[in-house]
């Protein structure tokens, strides 16, 4: 795992969602530590309703962030979070000076979307 810290470049991993990204973020983080199955296992969260708090874990040596954002549903602050990036993007692709995600998992559900006749 320690390759991952590879040509000077920091690599930050952002899961945006409910309780089954939380679930991922946990099981990928415990891959960077010396955490037992067991241990991960006490972490997991089974309650779909239960409210999370955001996460982030750092490993200087990986130059390794990882971040969990708890959003259950499609929301202003999901939709402003990554309207933010792709302006960034877009804007100063040749030079870009905010570090992004190098991986993002996001997942969030919608309820009563539709329309009614």
């Amino acid at each position: 795992m320690r390759s991952i810290a590879f040509s000077g470049h920091d690599n930050i991993f952002t899961f945006i969602g409910d309780y089954r990204i939380r679930n991922m973020y946990e099981t990928f983080q415990s891959h960077f530590t010396n955490i037992d199955e067991d241990s991960v296992r006490d972490k997991l969260v089974l309650d779909p309703f239960a409210e999370q708090p955001n996460l982030t874990f750092i490993d200087p040596v990986l130059k390794l962030k990882t971040d969990f954002v708890w959003t259950p549903y499609i929301s202003k602050t999901v939709a402003n979070l990554l309207n933010s990036w792709r302006v960034i993007i877009f804007r100063f692709s040749s030079s870009i000076s905010v570090v992004l995600p190098k991986l993002l998992i996001c997942s969030t559900f919608v309820i009563g979307v539709g329309r009614r006749a």
